[in-house]
């Protein structure tokens, strides 16, 4: 999800500020050498009916976690999908989304 849908992404973005403890539904971690990373994937569907985009079935919110060399980065990326939840579960939207070039 980039900046240029503001409402779409507030939207998104109220969904976890909402249940901002929420387990993650998905949880992938990898090491590379000496870099580790580690994904957390959340998922939900409330807005379905509520927005008006186009085919939404799921919107998600992804963290992504690296450590390399003592030093960590973080990053937070949302995105939609037209895939509902009997088509996709949380584990099966991270490897997409992971397949995709994230």
């Amino acid at each position: 999800m980039k900046d240029n849908q503001p409402t779409l992404k507030q939207d998104i973005l109220a969904i976890w500020e909402a249940e901002p403890g929420s387990p993650p539904q998905a949880i992938q971690a990898n090491k590379h050498g000496g870099r580790v990373e580690q994904r957390r994937l959340w998922v939900s569907d409330i807005l379905v009916g509520y927005s008006d985009w186009p085919y939404l079935a799921q919107v998600c919110r992804l963290e992504r976690s690296v450590t390399r060399k003592g030093r960590n980065t973080q990053e937070v990326a949302y995105a939609v999908t037209s895939l509902s939840p009997q088509q996709a579960n949380p584990w099966q939207l991270l490897t997409l989304w992971r397949a995709i070039g994230e």
